[in-house]
């Protein structure tokens, strides 16, 4: 390994450089993971959308980036981030959607359901 001379202003970036790289390679694992799951979904069952439930701080904050970078993966399907609830009847409805008729039937209030943040990839 040789040694190379490393400026000043280089030695201020380094964590910066550094943060953005892990960054970036936290994005492309979760868009494999996305992109990889869709496909077996469509192959393997009769579902026209596949719904990823975002586990972990980082993803929200980084949706922006995760989005299009779906979106080019997956032109002419819908790639979009929703925030679900699960419904009395078990199905998972999106939260801007419901309006007060149908609130009626979610059930906001038990402590074990709670709504889920997902990106849904449709190709409907």
């Amino acid at each position: 390994m040789s040694l190379r001379p490393i400026a000043r202003d280089e030695m201020r970036g380094l964590k910066t450089k550094k943060d953005e790289e892990n960054r970036l390679r936290e994005i492309n694992s979760i868009v494999n993971e996305i992109y990889r799951k869709s496909i077996e979904t469509a192959e393997h069952t009769s579902d026209l959308s596949f719904k990823y439930t975002m586990r972990y701080p980082t993803h929200e904050k980084n949706i922006t980036d995760i989005l299009s970078a779906l979106q080019l993966l997956f032109p002419e399907c819908l790639v979009e981030y929703k925030n679900l609830c699960q419904g009395l009847d078990g199905k998972w409805y999106d939260i801007s959607l419901i309006d007060d008729m149908m609130k009626q039937f979610i059930n906001m209030k038990n402590s074990h359901i709670q709504t889920q943040k997902n990106i849904v990839i449709d190709w409907s």
